[in-house]
């Protein structure tokens, strides 16, 4: 009875082990997967803060101010450029002698209008950055906003007198349009400006 009894014992001590064994090796599965999916928790919070902060209002609008400044350095580029390669372009299209040169020049004033409404959009977006639009400086480059693109869309009518095209049609709407869509943002601004200027004396 007492080897019998020694045996009973024996077979509970190991069955003792084995689950003891058997729930160590389960938690220790358990811990693995919960550290793994803290790790993945972690990542993904990474992540979000990245994107959040790529997203900020101040990183987008300095993004787009640079975005601005390189493309008054780009047309500055383009416009230098337009006398050395558009003649040969504009030749094998059949536009050559006046009509060459109407085109010519009517492109070249017209873009120096563009790098103009481009570099007054990049002196807007600076007082954006600064958290300070509504100022007399945007009222007056809205102002000229209008006026350059009035000019262009004026250029592309001349255009159209002597060499009508469907691009210059296209060209000559978008201005005009966008001339009417500054004078009026002109005026917005300029009430917005004279509100804050009365806060301010107010206060």
């Amino acid at each position: 009875m007492s080897i019998i009894k020694h045996k009973r014992e024996k077979e509970k001590a190991k069955r003792k082990r084995f689950h003891s064994v058997a729930v160590f090796f389960h938690l220790d599965i358990l811990l693995s997967f919960f550290d793994k999916f803290l790790l993945t928790f972690r990542d993904s919070l990474t992540m979000m803060k990245i994107k959040e902060a790529a997203m900020k209002p101040e990183t987008l609008n300095l993004f787009v101010l640079r975005l601005l400044q390189t493309l008054v350095v780009v047309g500055i580029i383009c416009e230098c450029l337009i006398p050395v390669f558009l003649p040969g372009i504009l030749s094998r299209h059949s536009i050559t002698g006046g009509d060459l040169h109407a085109v010519l020049i009517s492109l070249m004033v017209a873009g120096v209008f563009a790098i103009l409404i481009l570099a007054e959009l990049s002196r807007i977006m600076k007082t954006v950055v600064k958290n300070a639009c509504f100022v007399k400086e945007n009222v007056r480059s809205l102002h000229l906003l209008g006026v350059y693109a009035m000019i262009i869309a004026f250029l592309m009518l001349l255009r159209m007198v002597l060499f009508p095209t469907l691009t210059a049609l296209v060209i000559l709407a978008v201005f005009a349009i966008a001339g009417l869509f500054s004078f009026v943002l002109e005026r917005v601004f300029a009430q917005a400006v004279s509100y804050k200027e009365d806060d301010d004396l107010t206060i």
